[in-house]
């Protein structure tokens, strides 16, 4: 509990040290990040970088005591973990496109070919 204390005393919501929100709104940052919101949809909002949203949340829930290093890196390394899967499945996404693209392209000349063939087999018949 002395830690949680001297880190109220050090990060105090009196003496806030970002222009760009309140303290306030940082509080609402932390309801937002814990209802899903990212850390990106609000630098968006506010035209700031993502670790300073980051900066702004870890001030206040220190300012205020609710600060939980573990459940904090819980949270980046899950966010870590869904931003990889949909890389992932962009990836993958693309593959299939890009698989497909090629069996047409494959099926298309497979095709002329064998038109060809076939008028050149004609041609000779002719002959």
């Amino acid at each position: 509990m002395g830690a949680i204390t001297d880190a109220q005393e050090t990060y105090s919501l009196d003496r806030w040290p970002f222009r760009w929100c309140s303290a306030e709104e940082a509080r609402g940052f932390v309801s937002r990040m814990r209802a899903g919101d990212t850390r990106r949809q609000i630098a968006a909002e506010y035209h700031v970088h993502q670790s300073t949203v980051s900066r702004a949340v870890v001030y206040y829930l220190l300012a205020v005591g609710e600060y939980d290093g573990d459940g904090w890196k819980r949270y980046k390394s899950e966010r870590k973990r869904q931003a990889r899967q949909r890389f992932l499945e962009r990836v993958n996404a693309r593959d299939a496109r890009q698989a497909a693209t090629l069996a047409a392209i494959r099926e298309e000349r497979k095709t002329l070919v064998s038109e060809r063939a076939r008028r050149d087999r004609q041609q000779a018949a002719q002959r």
